[in-house]
């Protein structure tokens, strides 16, 4: 085993984020503020296990990105969510269903525009310093915006060794993936989301009055044993751009 040591690096810049953030400005729209509960819905596979409870939700349900999809799909009435900032160009994801959105206050101008031109309601979240991922930033923007307890589902961090499955619903391939022990238990994952379980394990572990998870995996793992992990195997594509660097 081995120890591999990442670092972050934003997919856009810190000015094109404050660009988006004067467009927005200029549209005027409300502010996201909410009370209670707040279901905070990754992707993961593990979210399929909890379909009926999110049905029933006692509160609000922001849904990560393609995860919205998926709660569409099954019934659940839930926000669509990101803090991503990449330009429409890039969402792998069909959001014409989208009815209902809370957005990072420095996403795609293209992106809001989109959705307000699909009849979308949106509001925009407090301002972030983001994390590696819109479920990173989720923690601080869901206190600030007025909830009291946040509880992650889909957001394990880690796939389905059985059956191979990366996500709940069709998603793109995910090709630099590599294998990860956490207190003894081993997990397949990828960079982006190994740095998510660390962060997002760090807020449940030090805040769990605000924070919980319903996820399982990688992320539970973190929680109870740590952030630290070591790497077993790589993906062979993942292996040639290791050695590249």
């Amino acid at each position: 085993m081995a120890k591999i040591r990442w670092s972050c690096a934003p997919t856009v810049s810190p000015e094109g984020r404050n660009a988006n953030g004067s467009v927005i400005k200029t549209l005027g729209l409300p502010d996201h503020r909410g009370s209670g509960r707040l279901a905070i819905v990754g992707g993961g596979p593990s979210v399929a296990q909890h379909v009926e409870e999110l049905r029933s939700w006692n509160g609000t349900i922001w849904a990560v990105n393609g995860a919205i999809n998926w709660c569409l799909d099954h019934g659940i009435d839930a926000w669509f969510y990101t803090a991503d900032a990449a330009s429409m160009a890039n969402w792998f994801y069909d959001l014409s269903r989208v009815r209902l959105a809370v957005l990072a206050p420095d996403v795609s101008p293209e992106l809001v525009g989109y959705l307000i031109g699909n009849g979308a309601r949106v509001e925009l979240t407090p301002p972030i310093e983001s994390g590696p991922t819109s479920v990173n930033a989720a923690d601080f923007i869901s206190l600030r915006a007025g909830y009291r307890k946040m509880v992650y589902f889909g957001c394990e961090g880690s796939f389905d060794y059985e059956t191979g499955t990366t996500h709940a619903f069709t998603s793109f391939p995910i090709e630099d993936w590599l294998d990860v022990d956490v207190g003894g238990m081993r997990f397949r994952s990828k960079a982006e989301f190994i740095s998510q379980a660390q962060m997002l394990s760090n807020t449940l572990r030090e805040f769990p009055d605000f924070y919980s998870e319903k996820s399982g995996g990688l992320l539970r793992a973190m929680v109870e044993a740590g952030p630290e992990y070591d790497v077993y195997a790589v993906a062979d594509s993942l292996y040639a751009k290791l050695m590249e660097a």
